[in-house]
């Protein structure tokens, strides 16, 4: 528990176990780890400053760590391609047909609910969508600005947003059944 103390992250520093660490996974041997380390040192500081990039702070270190942080932030928005073969057997195409067309229908179902979602008015859309955002204490929390806002108590909009889902589950119902 906090006492109101302020706790502060430690100053990370770089440690000989861990740049070994980093040459380890850089190459097999320790010259061509360390070659691969001054590459990508080339390929992340020196080519950019060659082309010209202007560099607004003195600390080239800063610089670094911000590139750094912005190709891990690419790695993580791409999708991980995963070879088949190494999926595990519940999740492999051929042994499991069933899976794919669970997918499929997951995939109509979403279709129907973006069509039946589109289809009411933008204010009921924006509402309905804001009302189900959240999980937990979040939901509690947005709902009651939502009421506050709309200057409605808590059970009309809790009507309000009845008869809207029951709105969408007859357009689903609609949409599902062509």
């Amino acid at each position: 528990m906090n006492d109101g103390a302020v706790v502060r992250k430690q100053k990370w520093i770089l440690k000989q176990e861990a740049f070994e660490k980093l040459l380890a996974r850089l190459g097999p041997t320790p010259e061509e780890a360390g070659e691969q380390y001054l590459q990508i040192q080339r390929k992340l500081v020196v080519r950019r400053i060659d082309e010209g990039e202007e560099i607004r702070t003195s600390n080239i270190l800063v610089y670094a760590y911000g590139i750094a942080r912005n190709v891990v932030r690419e790695q993580w928005d791409r999708p991980t391609m995963v070879d088949v073969d190494e999926l595990p057997a519940l999740m492999h195409p051929a042994d499991n047909p069933g899976r794919i067309e669970d997918e499929r229908e997951n995939e109509r179902h979403l279709s129907c609910l973006r069509r039946c979602l589109a289809d009411l008015p933008l204010e009921s859309r924006s509402l309905i969508l804001e009302y189900y955002q959240d999980d937990k204490s979040a939901k509690i929390d947005t709902r009651k600005k939502m009421a506050e806002r709309l200057r409605v108590q808590h059970g009309v909009l809790r009507n309000r947003i009845f008869r809207l889902r029951e709105k969408l589950t007859g357009c689903l119902t609609n949409c599902l059944a062509q």
